[in-house]
């Protein structure tokens, strides 16, 4: 359950092998300032530091996007939640709302063994607890 104000949430993936991590939403909108997939250095090539947000240079994608809050601003790096920071992703109104990013090389067949994926609020007083849906 999503808090309505909490910057951050970590959700243990259990070292699932995946390709792309998303965010669902069945009603109202979606806002998401920041999307992380982070893989332990073990189970990365060799040279790569402890936790590696393989996100990051990934491809995001949405299914609706409002007030010009794009997709590719989930994974651009800027944990900013204000929305004057211009780093959070914001859907059209209605239902069944995603934003996804595909891992770099995903669209090849790449997996990654994801330990954690990371989702970051929006911090405005007006918008904290849109992720609880």
């Amino acid at each position: 359950q999503f808090q309505e104000g909490k910057r951050a949430y970590m959700f243990d993936c259990g070292r699932k092998n995946a390709s792309e991590v998303s965010v669902k939403l069945s009603s109202g909108w979606l806002q998401v300032c920041e999307l992380e997939a982070l893989v332990l250095e073990e189970d990365m090539p060799t040279n790569i530091p402890k936790f590696v947000n393989v996100a990051l240079n990934g491809t995001a994608s949405a299914t609706s996007v409002g007030w010009g809050g794009l997709a590719t601003r989930v994974n651009d790096g800027n944990r900013n939640g204000l929305w004057g920071g211009r780093s959070c992703y914001h859907s059209a109104g209605g239902s069944q709302h995603k934003v996804s990013v595909t891992l770099k090389g995903g669209e090849f067949g790449v997996k990654y063994p994801v330990s954690y994926v990371s989702v970051y609020n929006r911090q405005d007083t007006c918008c904290d607890q849109r992720l609880n849906g």
